[in-house]
């Protein structure tokens, strides 16, 4: 090996090395240490400022077959902090694939996994928190959160246990403890909570429909065997009665019960052919009491004024 030569040009400080491989350098450029061997440059490490951080202008990747991680320890500030410029598109995306059954944590496994504790006796701990802003006028789709679960084409979901054989696209719950303790009246414990607000001074000038919570069935077949239902409430705790399946609060500020945009036969309600009897009723509600075809009547007016 020849005498290491010290250079410089407009972008980079370097240290030469003659070998009998060809030319080494040792060099640093921007703020990234770099080794380069025959004209190709490797990046070994960013720099790292004042206070510890390390600073890459070219980012930092980390690449592997075995456990290569990153282990973030500490009691105090924010773990990992992103604070992007405006107009660059993307913060953070994680990809994991191929996960085999075998995998760490089987038969439970987690692509991404986050846990906390909220310790404090007062205020709100968001355990995941998602805000976004549409801050541009125009006819663009915001989702804040968006979750599918895909079965793939030619795959097969099988199994005769409901817990053990579903496929959503996510779930919320409540986890009650055994000792645990719920004491008060303005206490709600609800798996999911699902709201829409506006401002008094919103306009709302013309919409399809605003609602609190929306269900779109897409199913283009049906089951030949089981049930399909736009929601299904199921009380899973048998030996215990609750008060009602559905309760609705404020029903003094609610217009109706339900609407139903049309009547047709064999659908949700029916327009009557004749009057039940001599009243005055129009159209009949069909439910199902098991198997068994039922209807509840449906009066234009209130019979009893």
């Amino acid at each position: 090996m020849k005498t290491p030569i010290l250079g410089h040009n407009a972008a980079q400080s370097f240290i030469d090395f003659e070998t009998t491989q060809g030319k080494m350098r040792l060099g640093v450029e921007g703020t990234n240490l770099f080794t380069e061997a025959n004209a190709t440059k490797i990046p070994i490490l960013p720099f790292m400022d004042a206070s510890g951080y390390l600073i890459s202008s070219i980012g930092i990747k980390i690449a592997g077959a075995t456990d290569n991680s990153i282990y973030i320890t500490g009691t105090s500030g924010i773990g990992i902090y992103i604070n992007k410029t405006a107009n660059i598109a993307g913060t953070l995306k994680i990809h994991c694939h191929l996960m085999a059954a075998s995998t760490d944590d089987s038969p439970n496994q987690y692509a991404n996994e986050f846990k906390g504790e909220f310790l404090a006796t007062s205020g709100t701990m968001d355990g995941i928190a998602s805000h976004f802003h549409m801050s541009a006028s125009g006819t663009g789709v915001l989702r804040s959160v968006i979750a599918v679960a895909y079965l793939d084409a030619a795959i097969t979901l099988s199994g005769a246990n409901p817990a053990g054989s579903w496929i959503s696209g996510g779930l919320f719950s409540v986890s009650l403890a055994g000792t645990a303790i719920l004491n008060g009246a303005a206490i709600i414990a609800t798996g999911l909570w699902a709201e829409i607000n506006s401002a008094i001074n919103t306009t709302i000038t013309a919409v399809k429909h605003t609602a609190g919570l929306s269900v779109a069935g897409k199913m283009l077949t049906n089951p030949s065997s089981g049930e399909c239902s736009l929601i299904y409430l199921s009380q899973q705790a048998g030996a215990t009665v609750i008060n009602q399946a559905i309760y609705l609060e404020g029903a003094g500020a609610v217009g109706a019960f339900a609407t139903f945009d049309v009547a047709g036969a064999s659908s949700a309600i029916s327009a009557l052919a004749k009057k039940l009897d001599n009243t005055n009723t129009t159209h009949a509600l069909h439910v199902k009491i098991g198997s068994a075809d039922g209807y509840i009547p449906v009066y234009a007016t209130k019979w009893n004024t």
